[in-house]
């Protein structure tokens, strides 16, 4: 097992040795994301902004094997190799909007998994005045 990890934006990663310290929990997912780890739970997002810190504790933190959003495998220990590419940010993203009922684009409460705002494409209503290609007959 590698002692530091050199981390890039949209790698998960899994605690598997607790430390107070730094509030790391075991068996607990995070998301590295531009320096900061972010835990994802259904009611809130909870930033960390020690990641790169967090991360040089020698045995504390492992990449995931398995996205714990859409269930992806994503990582091979074994072979120390990355399985697909897999952007951790959006998939968290679109998890997190799923969850708490809202639209990634304009923030509206949705409805069944619908937005209301922006599913609602609204059909051109038949014009029956004559007006054809913004000319009349």
């Amino acid at each position: 097992m590698k002692t530091q990890i050199e981390p890039c934006t949209g790698q998960i990663f899994e605690c598997v040795k607790n430390n107070r310290q730094h509030s790391a929990v075991k068996g607990k997912f995070y998301l590295y994301d531009s320096g900061e780890l972010k835990t994802y739970t259904k009611l809130n997002v909870t930033c960390l902004a020690n990641g790169d810190e967090m991360l040089e504790l020698p045995g504390c933190f492992e990449r995931a094997e398995r996205c714990p959003f859409c269930d992806v495998r994503i990582y091979d220990a074994a072979s120390d190799m990355e399985i697909t590419a897999h952007d951790g940010v959006e998939c968290a993203e679109a998890w997190d909007a799923k969850v708490k009922n809202y639209c990634q684009d304009c923030s509206a409460d949705t409805v069944n998994g619908k937005c209301p705002n922006c599913d609602d494409v609204a059909e051109p209503a038949n014009d029956k005045s004559g007006e054809v290609a913004g000319r009349k007959e």
